[in-house]
């Protein structure tokens, strides 16, 4: 993953039941790179795609690694790479992105993410993470990206985002987050590109607690819950935010990196 895997796709306008939508993000894009013994490091760059924000090509080479050591005499990399991971490396080596969409990856195996501070995008979209997981990831404080569309998480898990304050690409969709995560999203102010197009029901009161993210300017949300009052007045507010509200259930679509 490049630096973002980030880039809320663009399709309010298509409509189909509920799918699984990632978002996209374009500035630091998020580049994915699992690699064999021969690792190539790619540059920080944030590529995305998908109604989950966008996530950015790989810029770095990545190559499936064998699994050849038992789990306990893995590195957390290996490990990672052992469940399916891409792993993007940036100068030095330094693993900037890691791509564990659809693996089979759960709770346990995020301890591996620990070392991983210069990590910059992360993808856990469509795996068995819950609420619980997140504390590892919260303790991933240069995070610019993170994809978690269709993740078993509520507003509990949420709260351990809450320290994140460097995201700038964030999908929640597909999950069950409420009201109350909205509040705590808002206080994330580099956020610039949101999709929360979730199970639970969203109400205009939530819609308006993101109205303070100045950096904002892709949201995605629910087609049926909130109001075209409330989208207008919010958009009175954040003019260049552009608001996404397909009638359709999430797609597996993530938002693109900014640029």
């Amino acid at each position: 993953m490049g630096e973002a895997q980030a880039s809320l796709t663009e399709d309010a306008d298509v409509s189909q039941p509920q799918s699984t939508e990632k978002p996209v993000v374009t500035q630091d894009e998020v580049a994915t790179g699992a690699g064999t013994d021969t690792e190539r490091a790619a540059p920080e760059s944030d590529p995305v795609s998908g109604n989950e924000p966008e996530r950015v090509p790989p810029e770095s080479g990545k190559e499936p690694s064998p699994e050849v050591a038992p789990a306990d005499m893995l590195t957390g990399v290996a490990r990672l790479r052992q469940l399916g991971a891409e792993v993007e490396l940036g100068a030095e080596d330094r693993v900037i992105g890691v791509d564990l969409d659809g693996t089979r990856v759960t709770d346990a195996d995020l301890v591996h993410l620990a070392d991983l501070q210069d990590l910059k995008s992360l993808n856990l979209s469509r795996t068995a993470v819950t609420d619980k997981g997140l504390e590892e990831i919260a303790n991933l404080r240069r995070l610019k990206f993170l994809y978690l569309f269709g993740v078993a998480i509520t507003d509990e898990g949420v709260k351990r985002l809450a320290e994140l304050d460097r995201l700038e690409v964030l999908c929640l969709d597909d999950t069950q987050i409420t009201d109350k995560s909205l509040k705590l999203l808002g206080e994330l102010k580099r956020l610039e590109k949101l999709h929360v197009q979730t199970r639970a029901t969203l109400t205009d009161e939530g819609l308006g607690q993101l109205a303070d993210l100045r950096r904002l300017f892709e949201l995605r949300i629910p087609y049926s819950e909130i109001s075209e009052d409330a989208v207008k007045a919010f958009s009175a507010r954040l003019p260049r935010c552009k608001v996404l509200r397909p009638e359709t259930k999430p797609i597996d679509d993530e938002p693109e990196p900014t640029d």
